[in-house]
């Protein structure tokens, strides 16, 4: 079994769900990395003597950024869809 197992098996894209909502694999591993590397930033920002509402300004802003900037490359990516589906260009 071993290692043809880890060749042959794919996992499911969700990782569970809690009532009409999905909670997928990639998006709880960005979660989970957004939140230690916020943990990090504060533990460094207090040793240094920053100002935590900073940290916490900076998050607001690349957080809005990612979310802008994700939508914008996945419509580049997908052009010929959207050149036809102009109304879907801000669904996310």
């Amino acid at each position: 079994m071993g290692m043809n197992f880890l060749h042959n098996y794919i996992p499911e894209p969700i990782a569970f769900s809690i009532g009409f909502l999905d909670i997928y694999w990639y998006g709880l591993i960005v979660s989970i990395a957004i939140l230690v590397g916020l943990f990090l930033v504060i533990k460094f920002a207090k040793k240094k003597g920053i100002d935590i509402n900073h940290i916490y300004n900076l998050l607001f802003i690349l957080l809005i950024s990612s979310l802008v900037g994700g939508r914008i490359g996945h419509i580049i990516g997908e052009w010929d869809y959207y050149a036809n589906n102009l109304n879907e260009l801000v669904k996310i």
